[in-house]
């Protein structure tokens, strides 16, 4: 066999090892129900607790004004009974009747200084109408963008209808709403008979627009410490990333780090709070103020996020919106002189997502393994203390009790009664026994 011969068996030999080759390609039929299906694994919830709006929303301060005398209370037990009966009646019609009332009036009516008695509900903050609808049985008609931040009951006549007006102290406006329910009249009747419940109360006028409602007696709370725990890392990471399976994890000297590359949870241990941010959606301003409330509050239902009883409590210029954690109904607020950890879950929207989420990542024992009783002194007695260190009380925009919060121990907390003031800049300073200010002064009102 000569070398051409030779040549032409490889070359064939070549072209039919083409044709094996090209014709299994072509008939090739892969094994579908063999190959395993891609991961996928779904975020989980921190805990099962969800909560309705009005559990949220809360008013957190009932006034009294009968005769020209006041009576108000803190308590929880009054003012869910009074929350509870409200969101059982029918609002029927609905009128802005902020025309009616020069600026002397509003607040001469809304604090009963015109004669007339009335149950002036406070919030911690303006609630927008969008919410307020959600909780009570409330349509209008009409598009409104206002929000409120108390609501008045007057004394009404038997044989009339009762009348619930939204107001907003800042803005002066007010919303009158018909009830049609008849069980209103006898609800607001029950609650002036009910007084002797409520502490009696004194009013201290700063100028013509600011009034406080202050307790005439001094006001026992319970001093109270818990046992903490921390929640781990990984259960944020299942609740807050949409597919954990693909999250990254790196731990540092202060803060633990997960991403998947748009989304990024810090987690610092020592002080126990996280931040959560998702990098493609940018916060928005432009988000309606009810949106970021209800958005928010759907939120922390989506991925169990009420690990301990938190209230709204605040919403920002920016569309911030703050949930306090509460003890017995009162806010608490972190101590400055001996810090633990943050009290609050803060969050900031985009147009449709969340962008920032900040909180705590501890929650506190269910039960206060030690009590004892604690007094705060009397409105008076609070009044002349900040008369005498000078504080400007036309730049305080609220005063009322809260706990505040400390702890010489990881594990253990305390949480103390504390007067708090709101400055107008919406800055937070507590003032109790042992106390500081801002300032980090040493103050008391014993």
């Amino acid at each position: 066999m000569n070398i051409e011969n030779i040549k032409s068996a490889l070359l064939t030999l070549l072209v039919l090892i083409g044709i094996f080759f090209t014709w299994n390609i072509w008939t090739y039929q892969p094994n579908y129900d063999s190959l395993p299906d891609s991961p996928l694994l779904e975020s989980s919830p921190i805990s099962q607790e969800t909560k309705e709006v009005h559990e949220v929303i809360r008013p957190f301060q009932i006034i009294l004004h009968e005769n020209k005398k006041h009576y108000g209370s803190y308590h929880d037990s009054s003012i869910k009974s009074v929350w509870k009966e409200l969101r059982r009646w029918q609002f029927e019609t609905t009128f802005d009747i902020t025309n009616q009332f020069s600026d002397k009036e509003f607040y001469q009516w809304i604090h009963g200084e015109d004669g007339n008695n009335k149950i002036e509900i406070v919030f911690s903050d303006e609630i927008p109408i969008k919410v307020l609808q959600t909780i009570f049985n409330w349509k209008t008609e009409e598009t409104f963008y206002q929000s409120f931040d108390r609501i008045v009951l007057p004394e009404a006549e038997k044989q009339g209808n009762q009348k619930i007006y939204f107001a907003s102290y800042e803005n002066q406006t007010v919303f009158e709403v018909t009830v049609g329910n008849q069980m209103a009249l006898e609800t607001v009747a029950n609650i002036f008979e009910d007084k002797e419940n409520y502490e009696p109360y004194f009013s201290y006028k700063v100028n013509s627009r600011k009034v406080f409602f202050l307790p005439a007696n001094s006001l026992t709370f319970y001093k109270k410490q818990f046992l903490t725990e921390t929640i781990s890392g990984e259960k944020f990471k299942q609740a807050l990333f949409n597919n954990p399976l693909y999250v990254r994890q790196e731990v540092g000297f202060s803060r633990n780090i997960y991403t998947d590359a748009t989304r990024l949870l810090e987690i610092y241990p020592k002080q126990n709070e996280l931040t959560f941010v998702n990098q493609g959606s940018e916060p928005t301003v432009s988000l309606e103020g009810g949106d970021a409330i209800l958005h928010s509050i759907n939120y922390l239902n989506n991925h169990g996020g009420w690990t301990d009883n938190y209230k709204f409590f605040h919403i920002n210029g920016n569309q911030e919106v703050t949930f306090n954690l509460n003890v017995d109904s009162l806010p608490v607020f972190e101590s400055k002189e001996q810090p633990y950890h943050p009290t609050t879950i803060r969050q900031r929207w985009g147009s449709v997502e969340i962008s920032n989420y900040h909180r705590p990542t501890y929650k506190l024992g269910n039960n206060a393994f030690e009590t004892s009783q604690s007094s705060l002194p009397t409105g008076e007695k609070l009044i002349e203390y900040l008369k005498n260190n000078e504080y400007n009380l036309g730049e305080i925009k609220s005063i009322f009790p809260a706990y505040e919060l400390t702890s010489t121990d990881q594990q253990v907390v305390v949480v103390t009664p504390v007067w708090c003031l709101e400055t107008e800049m919406s800055n937070f300073i507590t003032i109790g026994s042992k106390s500081s200010d801002q300032g980090g002064k040493e103050i008391g009102l014993e």
